[in-house]
Order: structure tokens, then C-alpha cells, then sequence
């Protein structure tokens, strides 16, 4: 008489009903993105850079390419939103983490902040940092005109310090290194004017030198402690400057 038992189940799922239980099983990239777009609504920015900082775990198990395309797109949504405090750093950690740079500045590049701002947060220097780390070849524009242009001089510097991150980008390397030499010395204030330098030269200086030099160690792998040694290496190298590669 047992296999008489078996034909509910097997009627039911004839005509496409799931088996009891069925239903509980829910896909856990589905539930944490609906959790996500929950909590953005509600400005829970404290409950969302908890759930935000799940994304990358969930997004390196998936296939699901639409999945991963709207989890992407919540990132860049919870960065761009003032209201959700320290959701948005997590936000932009997350799209680093991803270990999807391509895709990731598609999302990061829409907060990549104003050159003209005069007030920057620690935000904007985040996505800043960030767009270093990503390396994208379509970052180095925007961070060549922060470098040179940016208002606030923390951003200038910030600017600087990203360009370090493109130490694989061996076609495209030298001309990078090239720019922050350049950058210094239309940063440095004139030496021959130097008692009619603005305070405010002198403090944009200080903060930019130490961007860009971070900027040239970090893409060269060397360990050079002044803008002053590296111009001398740059004249030493100039004619051979793919040896000040150290790789």
C-alpha cells in the first residue's frame, strides 16, 4: 500500500505545485538584495553597511548575471545617497571588493567627485582611493584632472596618491609617471620666488608633494622619501625610464 502514498506528491507536482517546504527555500543574493533595497529606502544607514558589506561574498558565488548587475547598481546608488552615512563607504568598499573592477568603476566613476568642490569629505577621498585600487584605464582621465586641477589640495593629493595604483599598466605606466613629475613641479612653488610665496601655496604644496610621491613609489615600487630625489631620478632616467620600473 506504501507507493499509494506517493501520488498527492506525485499529482501535485504533475500539475507544477512544489512540494511542501518548497517555498522556504529562498535564493540568498535574491533575499539580500530585497533586504538591501528595504533598508535604502528607510535610510537604515547603520543596518545597511551591515547587509551592504555582505555583497561580495554573495556576488563571487553567483552566475546570475542580472543578480549581480542590480546588486552593483544598489552599491552605486547607496554612494551617491547623503542620507545614508556609513552605508556609503561600505558601499564603496564593497564595489572594490568585488574583484570585478570593470564593472565596479561603471558604478564608482557616477561619484567621482568635482574638481571645483571646496568642501571634500572623506567620502569623496574614498572614491577616490578607490578608483586607484580598480585601475580602470578609463579612471585615468578624471584622476589626471583632479590631480592638477582640483581645488581642494587633500583631493589634488588623494588624486596623486590613485595614480600609484596602475603599476601593471605596463603600456601606460611611463606616461603616468611622466604627469606626476609634471604635477610637482607646477605644484612646487618657484624656488627663486620662495619669500614671496603665499601661505597658501606652502600648505598645498605640503599636502600635494606627499600624493604625488606616494603616487610615484606606488607605481614604480620604489621607496623615494622626497620630491626632490625623484626629479633627480627623472633626470637620470628620463632617457631610459621603463628602468625606473621595479618589477
Amino acid at each position: 500500500m506504501r507507493p499509494l502514498t506517493l501520488l498527492p506528491v506525485v499529482l501535485l507536482l504533475a500539475l507544477g505545485v512544489p512540494p511542501a517546504g518548497a517555498e522556504d527555500e529562498v535564493d540568498p543574493g535574491k533575499a539580500l538584495l530585497e533586504q538591501i533595497q528595504t533598508l535604502r529606502k528607510a535610510e537604515d544607514g547603520g543596518a545597511l553597511a551591515e547587509a551592504v558589506a555582505k555583497v561580495p561574498g554573495i556576488y563571487k558565488d553567483s552566475e546570475d548575471k542580472s543578480l549581480k548587475g542590480k546588486l552593483r547598481g544598489e552599491l552605486g546608488k547607496i554612494v551617491k545617497d547623503d542620507d545614508l552615512g556609513p552605508a556609503r563607504k561600505a558601499a564603496v568598499e564593497a564595489l572594490v571588493a568585488l574583484e570585478d573592477p570593470k564593472a565596479a568603476w561603471k558604478e564608482l566613476r557616477k561619484s567621482m567627485p568635482d574638481r571645483k568642490a571646496e568642501e571634500v569629505s572623506e567620502l569623496d577621498l574614498a572614491v577616490v582611493r578607490a578608483a586607484g585600487v580598480l585601475a580602470q584605464s578609463r579612471a585615468q582621465k578624471p584622476l589626471i584632472e583632479l590631480a592638477y586641477k582640483a581645488k581642494d589640495a587633500g583631493l589634488a593629493s588623494a588624486a596623486c596618491e590613485a595614480l600609484g595604483g596602475y603599476k601593471d599598466d605596463k603600456r601606460g605606466r611611463v606616461k603616468l609617471l611622466e604627469e606626476l613629475i609634471t604635477i610637482g613641479r607646477r605644484t612646487r612653488p618657484g624656488r627663486s620666488t620662495e619669500n614671496n610665496v603665499s601661505p597658501e601655496a606652502q600648505e598645498r604644496w605640503g599636502k600635494v608633494a606627499q600624493g604625488v610621491i606616494k603616487g610615484l613609489n606606488g607605481l614604480t615600487g620604489r621607496q623615494v622619501s622626497t620630491f626632490e630625489d625623484w626629479e633627480s631620478l627623472w633626470d637620470d632616467y628620463k632617457k631610459r625610464p621603463k628602468d625606473l620600473f621595479v618589477d
